[in-house]
């Protein structure tokens, strides 16, 4: 009897093969976090465990005082972990693992915008010639590229925190940490600077952890929302946001994005009303 050949027999029907999983770029596991001040001890994080696959644009929120902003400086590296631990897979040992932006607008002010932005690959030993090329492509995807020369004392707030954006991007990080960049712009400038971000990322696809108090920036940006209890923080929820990429401002016209907003501050309201409790 001959043997059969599967892979030419047309009536034999084989599952499909199951596309490949993303890679853990960021693992947290059991992290907490303990702030001494003289004989008092203050915990910012209690057993904390999360997972960013690679790609991923994961947007934290909480009230205030949840812990988000520590757990960001502590995955930037900025603060340790009182217990447990945080890894980040490096993929490429000449690129920089994680750029912070924070929400003040962190540039040089003594710097061109073209040198702030080249700032952090000159560092890494990048040629000048170089620097100054990938500096130029990020400033023209933020829009500025007639003020590559002015400083920073003629630019506007928005502009300012373009440049910041611009200097993360073009330093090309494995992971982009953002600690609420647009909360102190107008509402206008705000509007421009999410839709900028949103087509830059679609352009790079970097492993971004974003923290934000609005709830419509997260649904509008986010693939996964991740919800923090107030202090100390630790994580409640996750919420998966399925609406489809390239994303614009119209996304937040319909009711689908009206119900995920309100799904979601019925998660966080407790947790408002609690943390404004231990306020008072």
């Amino acid at each position: 009897m001959a043997a059969t050949d599967l892979n030419s027999d047309p009536g034999i029907q084989r599952p499909a093969p199951e596309p490949p999983k993303p890679e853990a770029k960021i693992t947290v596991r059991n992290v907490a976090k303990v702030f001494a001040s003289g004989n008092r001890l203050t915990s910012a994080l209690t057993e904390t465990n999360l997972t960013v696959r690679d790609g991923e644009f994961v947007v934290i929120v909480g009230p205030s005082g949840c812990g988000k902003t520590t757990l960001l400086r502590i995955l930037a590296g900025l603060e340790s972990p009182s217990s447990g631990e945080v890894k980040i897979a490096a993929s490429d040992q000449n690129r920089p693992l994680h750029s912070m932006v924070f929400q003040e607008r962190s540039i040089f002010p003594w710097m061109s915008v073209i040198d702030n932005v080249a700032y952090g690959l000159k560092i890494r030993g990048v040629d000048r010639r170089t620097a100054l090329a990938k500096a130029e492509e990020f400033i023209g995807k933020v829009g500025l590229a007639k003020f590559a020369r002015a400083y920073p004392h003629e630019l506007s707030g928005g502009m300012k925190q373009r440049v910041s954006i611009a200097r993360a991007f073009a330093n090309d990080p494995e992971v982009l940490l953002m600690d609420e960049p647009f909360a102190a712009l107008d509402e206008q400038t705000k509007l421009l600077m999410q839709e900028e971000l949103l087509r830059i990322w679609d352009e790079n696809k970097k492993t971004v952890v974003y923290v934000t108090h609005s709830l419509q920036e997260a649904v509008l940006l986010g693939d996964r929302i991740i919800v923090f209890s107030a202090h100390p923080g630790r994580i409640k929820a996750e919420v998966t946001v399925d609406f489809p990429r390239p994303r614009s401002h119209k996304l937040a016209t319909t009711p689908e994005f009206s119900k995920l907003t309100s799904d979601l501050w019925e998660l966080l309201k407790d947790e408002v009303i609690k943390a404004s409790r231990i306020e008072s």
